[in-house]
């Protein structure tokens, strides 16, 4: 017997990378034979994520599909057992010893030009080399292996006869089927289109609350929104690398009314976010050294004149001849960043701020941003909880540092807090990064985003994981009944 299981899981987030919003079609046993799972501990993590767009920090990661590297196994002739040397009691080696060891390191080095030479590099084989080099296809060793893919529509997994797990798989069969718009995504599981959705936050969620036959789980993402501020010169916005015009900006949006007006609607005890790293409900972690900036247009307005920056006759400021008129970017067809981005353009412009709307596709957006593209972008870095990947992001020379954000003093902090194993140590530093950065605003934090995971009660076994992984990470365990 065949059952069809749809399930919508939406990501626009950057690991902290680009994931899209998925239906997915399930092919499934009616119920496990043996006790299912969904008993078990809930594991409380999971990532922020949103139809149709990328968030990053690992671009292109499939959730639920493990994969491993094959190397070949080394030729039985290459294999040596160690050999001692004989040392003098002074610990030199006699002249028989010194022979003895140019002529193994000569033998060692021979023995990995087969292994070795004209391989894939091992730093980036993980990038480039993810197939199986003799049949070209990709390798799995997860419960389920991808066996088709069709661009801008779907992905199928199967379920893996191979699995090496305590139980085999107990669907069959599972289609992620993409969708760019969140209002679609929401809507084909209102419509039963779809079985689940894993949606980033909308407002449309809170009127599926009580609707019969579903069930939704939220919890406190990893995933953290923020404001970005490029100050690069190919950004084409000069002001954005002086830290006192960020800090200005700061001054100029009210992130409290983003939280009341929109995100208080899905959670009342949802706060601001006041921290790069940690999440507010990282207890013990999280200190809020972002909380200064509190909506101000008379502290904007003190720190313009300061600089002699002058207002025009439209009341928008202007400095050293160059207008406070700003682009300001975010994921076209999410619709709640749509309506962050409404809400601070008319708080900006009442303090003498204009932000132009600058919207792409995530598709296009985050390639552009990733490029230096922009002037303000909007978007989320998702993580797991743990503070790594800091160096990548806002260290100088990071891969993720888009913004060319350069600041020695923060990047020695992060990459001694990656190298510091005592966690009291390490949190220490990276929270003096932070505070660092609340100084010069590379980019303004503002909202931990929660977690909304949505499906028909028949659905067993699923389960919220907060954290990058989402809620596939557990898909052998999954069944309907």
């Amino acid at each position: 017997m065949q059952q069809h299981l749809d399930v919508l899981d939406g990501r626009d987030a950057v690991p902290r990378a680009v994931h899209s919003e998925a239906r997915l079609l399930v092919r499934a046993r009616p119920r496990p034979e043996r006790q299912d799972r969904q008993g078990e501990a809930h594991d409380d993590r999971r990532e922020d994520q949103e139809a149709g767009g990328l968030e990053r920090r690992r671009p292109g990661h499939l959730p639920g599909l493990q994969v491993r590297l094959a190397t070949g196994d080394q030729p039985e002739e290459r294999r040596r057992k160690p050999q001692r040397l004989r040392l003098d009691q002074d610990d030199h080696a006699h002249e028989q010893g010194r022979q003895e060891l140019q002529r193994h390191l000569r033998e060692a080095v021979r023995s990995l030009e087969g292994p070795l030479n004209g391989q894939p590099d091992f730093n980036n084989v993980w990038l480039n080399d993810t197939n199986n080099p003799k049949t070209g296809k990709p390798i799995s060793d997860g419960p389920f292996t991808m066996t088709n893919y069709t661009k801008g529509q779907s992905m199928t997994f199967t379920a893996n006869p191979k699995w090496w797990g305590p139980h085999k798989p107990y669907l069959s069969k599972v289609v992620f089927v993409f969708r760019t718009n969140t209002d679609t995504e929401i809507q084909a599981i209102r419509g039963g289109e779809v079985d689940a959705i894993y949606p980033q936050p909308q407002l449309q969620l809170v009127d599926l609350k009580g609707q019969p036959g579903l069930k939704i789980e939220s919890n406190a993402g990893t995933t953290l929104e923020h404001l970005d501020f490029n100050e690069q010169l190919k950004g084409g916005m000069p002001l954005l690398r002086a830290p006192w015009f960020r800090q200005a900006l700061a001054y100029a949006v009210n992130r409290q009314a983003v939280i009341t007006q929109i995100y208080k609607k899905f959670n009342p005890k949802q706060q601001v976010l006041q921290n790069l790293t940690y999440g507010n409900s990282q207890k013990g972690l999280y200190v809020p050294h972002f909380q200064k900036y509190v909506f101000s247009p008379t502290k904007v307005a003190s720190i313009m004149t300061k600089h002699n920056c002058t207002k025009g006759s439209d009341g928008i400021w202007s400095c050293n001849g160059t207008k406070a008129t700003i682009k300001y970017g975010t994921t076209t067809g999410n619709k709640l960043r749509e309506l962050v981005q409404e809400i601070v353009q008319a708080q900006a412009k009442s303090a003498g701020i204009q932000f132009v709307t600058d919207n792409d596709p995530s598709r296009l957006f985050f390639p552009r941003v990733s490029d230096g593209n922009y002037q303000i972008a909007m978007f989320a870095w998702v993580g797991t909880g743990d503070p790594f990947g800091q160096t990548d992001i806002y260290g100088i020379g990071g891969g993720s540092n888009w913004k060319g954000y350069n600041s020695v003093k923060v990047t020695n902090l992060f990459k001694a807090s990656d190298a510091e194993l005592n966690p009291t140590k390490r949190t220490a530093l990276v929270n003096a990064a932070d505070a660092n950065m609340a100084a010069n605003v590379p980019t303004l934090p503002v909202v931990q985003k929660p977690t909304f995971l949505v499906y028909k009660t028949k659905i067993h076994g699923i389960r919220d994981n907060s954290t990058v992984q989402g809620p596939t990470d557990n898909m052998q365990d999954w069944w309907v009944g």
